[in-house]
Formats: structure tokens, C-alpha cells, sequence
């Protein structure tokens, strides 16, 4: 902190009870009462200390923030009176977390002294009761501030190991599912930037560089993860692997295999596949990677249609990259001999698809997704693309067309015998006539498509 601003530096604090606390030892010190700011100022950074030890005893079961507890507790039973418990917890804190160094643990024992010529009728030369001066009792709270007051419990524990020990067992329970609720409650809510980016070096490490048996049934866990400590913190992240490019660009090409028609694409298969889809979400990040690495996941991005069509950052524009999955997708369809394999129509992944018309509304790009989305549906080769495609894609994002959009889709599944032939005709055509009816009006002539609007 260059300019020490108290009222502003109370607003970092993550502890609601220590903000009022401190508001006293802010009182006494504008009053000029230095002695009592310093007595108090000392006496909320020994709660404070507890309150990080019982948060993580409480929340996160650290055993040895209870051990620390209960070893505290033993000593207030066997000494009621005796404050030697506060010396306990300092030293212990000390010697067995992370929150604080041999040169904070000095800098806090430097405010115990300070505190025990206050709380005592100690008098100097002139019979007075020693005061401490402004500049001493500012330069306490400062440093009390920095040592203590602002940094997280989380730092007290080896953070890494615990999250992803959290993390792994919630996965196997439930998957995703409230996942990203789990961890910014638990965890992302509670870091301060210095834990934070910690936390993020570590994940990128462990998904996107080492590829050992661990981290490869992981990956797609962590890639999850990653995504979602991202989210509020994009700019931080981005200077971090500027600061660092030699840490985050140390990536290596992966063994991966496949076919470009392969159907699915899991984002865990290999490093690239993992750090294409982690892109896929910030392009922003593809921006600050070395040359060497944006090679590989435009190698890899050229062996799959599906993960191809999320690396939209590969293209100058949405419109540019929707030519080139078109291209890919011909080149799939169309085998040497020039015959049309229909089972292959449908090999772009349907979640690729919907994450491309996602970030189509970021960048303004979304009448000429929409335009590819409705041909790809409307000229599918079989019943179950048809029906797959409609229901896992255009049905998702019907209330987005608007007149052409519909009639677009009208005169394509009009034409093809994979939909008005297909059981579920009546279902799409009914749902169809409810969305566009608000769009088209009560006046429009739906017998143009006589084989899908049969009544």
C-alpha cells in the first residue's frame, strides 16, 4: 500500500466483525487517544487470528487449525487468568501455517510491546503516563493491516492441496452440477489476489501442462474450475501470464488422435484440447500466448470439426470461421469416390454449435450464425439428425428469430422428408406456429408449407 488511507483499507477487510472492531481503534486514534488505540488494535488482531483459525476448522476441517484451537482452549481451562494463551497462538500461527512470516511474526510482537506500555502505568521523566506518538500508533495499524487484517484464512493451510481435494470429492458426487455455486462460496469469494493467482497458476500447471495419468483424469474437472476463477478476474489473469510468459507458454504438443468426423470431442482429452476449450470461453487469452503454443492448438484444432468450430479466435471474424466449418464439413461429407456419407452429417457436436451462437451474440455476429444453424438443421440426411439437431439447437433459440429466420426454416424443412416425414413433425410444427405467430402475425399464410402445416 503506497498511501495508507485507513476508511479505505477497512473496506478490503473479509471479516464483517473485525470492520467493527477496527471502527473503535479508528475512534481513539482520530481523538487522540493513542493509548487506547493501541490496546484495542492489539486486541483485534488476536480475534482476528482465532476467527481464521475457527473458519478453517469450522468450514474447511483443517486439523491443524483445531489443533491449534483445542491446544488454546487446554491452556485458558488450566489458566483462567493468564493471557499466556495470546503468546501460544502468535508462536503457533508462526511456526505452523502460512499466514505469517518470521518478519510479520516480529512486527506483531513489536505492537505486543507497544500495547503492554499502554495497557500499564508505566511514567516517563516528567510523571507522566507514556503516550505513544500518532506516527507510532499509524504505523501499527498499517502494518497490522498488511500483516494481518486483510489477508485470508485460506493462506493458513496449504490452499492447492485442499481445493483440489474439495473439488475432486465433489465432482464424484454430483459432477457440475452447482459446482460453480460451491466454489465461489467457498472459495473464490474468499481469496484475496496474491491467493488467487496462486490458485490460478497452479490449475493452468496442472490442466494445461503436465500430463501425467492424474491430470489427465482430472482435466476436465480443472478445466472447470479454471473457467469459472476466471470469470471476474480476466484482466488480472491476462497480466499475470504477461508477467510470467515463460511459466504459462511452457506447453507441449499433445499424442492426440482422432478422426476430424469424430462425433465428440471431450475437453479432457489432451492439454490443447483442454486449453482450446478454456479459450473458447476468454479469446482474449489466445492474445497473449507465444507463437509456438498458438501452433499447436491450430494443429489440433484442424483435427476435429467440433473442437475446430469452438476455436472461433482462430478466425478474423465469426463469418470467416463459419466458412471454414462449412468447407470442413463438406470435405467430411464427401467421401473420394464422391459419395455422400449421410451418417456424417450431424459429426459437428451439438454443445460446439450453441457455444459458436453464444459467442455470436458477444460479437455481434448472431444474424449469420443463425443463418448456418437453420441450414445445418434444415438440410439434415436422416430422422434422428433432424430431430436431434432441432430439438438440442433450433429449439433453443427460436425466441431470438425473427421473420426471415422462420421462414428460412419453414421452406427448408418443408423441402426435406427427414422432417414432415418424421414422427415428431406435429410436435416441432405445433411449437413452430406458437413461437412464430408472435414474430409473423395473425395474417400469415402458413399453407406455403403445406407438408409441415398439414391443418
Amino acid at each position: 500500500m503506497d498511501e495508507f488511507i485507513i476508511e479505505d483499507e477497512i473496506k478490503k477487510i473479509p471479516n464483517i466483525q473485525t470492520k467493527e472492531y477496527l471502527k473503535e481503534v479508528l475512534s481513539s486514534y482520530h481523538n487522540g487517544n493513542y493509548r487506547s488505540a493501541i490496546v484495542v488494535l492489539y486486541s483485534v488482531v488476536v480475534y482476528d487470528l482465532m476467527n481464521k483459525l475457527i473458519l478453517l476448522d469450522e468450514i474447511y476441517s483443517d486439523n491443524n487449525a483445531k489443533r491449534i484451537i483445542d491446544k488454546i482452549k487446554n491452556e485458558q481451562k488450566l489458566k483462567p487468568t493468564s493471557s499466556d494463551w495470546e503468546k501460544t497462538l502468535l508462536q503457533e500461527i508462526k511456526d505452523s501455517t502460512e499466514l505469517i512470516n518470521d518478519v510479520e511474526f516480529h512486527r506483531i510482537n513489536e505492537l505486543v510491546k507497544e500495547r503492554n506500555i499502554a495497557a500499564h502505568p508505566l511514567i516517563d521523566n516528567g510523571n507522566r503516563l507514556i503516550n505513544p506518538t500518532p506516527e507510532n500508533v499509524r504505523n501499527h495499524m498499517r502494518n497490522m493491516f498488511e500483516i494481518v487484517f486483510e489477508k485470508e484464512a485460506l493462506l493458513c493451510k496449504k490452499i492447492i492441496d485442499e481445493f483440489l481435494k474439495n473439488t475432486t470429492d465433489y465432482f464424484e458426487r454430483v459432477r457440475t452440477e452447482g459446482l460453480e455455486d460451491f466454489l465461489n462460496v467457498r472459495y473464490y469469494s474468499r481469496i484475496n489476489k496474491p491467493v488467487r493467482e496462486k490458485l490460478f497458476e497452479s490449475l493452468w500447471k496442472l490442466t494445461f501442462i503436465l500430463d501425467n495419468s492424474e491430470c489427465e483424469k482430472n482435466r476436465y474437472l480443472n478445466v472447470f474450475c479454471i473457467k469459472t476463477l476466471t470469470e471476474k478476474h480476466l484482466e488480472d489473469f491476462i497480466n499475470l501470464i504477461k508477467q510470467n510468459s515463460q511459466k504459462f507458454n511452457n506447453i507441449k504438443p499433445s499424442n492426440f488422435s482422432c478422426s476430424i468426423n469424430d462425433k465428440a470431442i471431450n475437453q479432457g482429452s489432451s492439454r490443447i484440447t483442454a486449453l482450446t476449450s478454456y479459450i473458447s470461453k476468454y479469446p482474449e487469452i489466445y492474445n497473449v500466448l507465444d507463437s509456438t503454443v498458438k501452433n499447436y492448438i491450430q494443429i489440433e484444432a484442424n483435427k476435429n470439426i467440433s473442437l475446430f468450430t469452438v476455436a472461433y479466435f482462430l478466425s478474423n471474424s465469426i463469418e470467416a470461421h463459419i466458412s471454414k466449418i462449412e468447407e470442413i464439413h463438406d470435405k467430411i461429407l464427401i467421401e473420394p469416390n464422391g459419395y455422400v456419407n449421410v451418417n456424417l452429417y450431424d459429426c459437428i457436436q451439438e454443445d460446439a454449435l450453441m457455444q459458436l451462437y453464444n459467442r455470436s451474440k458477444i460479437v455481434l455476429s448472431q444474424i449469420q450464425v443463425k443463418t448456418f444453424l437453420i441450414n445445418y438443421c434444415g438440410k439434415s440426411f436422416t430422422y434422428y439428425s433432424a430431430l436431434s439437431t432441432y430439438d438440442n439447437i433450433i429449439s433453443k433459440i427460436l425466441n431470438d428469430f425473427d421473420n426471415s429466420d422462420f421462414e428460412l426454416l419453414f421452406k427448408l424443412i418443408n423441402e426435406n422428408g427427414e422432417f414432415y416425414n418424421n414422427n415428431e413433425i406435429y410436435r416441432i410444427t405445433k411449437q413452430l406456429k406458437d413461437k412464430s405467430s408472435k414474430i409473423l402475425g395473425p395474417n400469415f399464410d402458413y399453407t406455403k408449407y403445406d407438408k409441415i402445416f398439414k391443418n
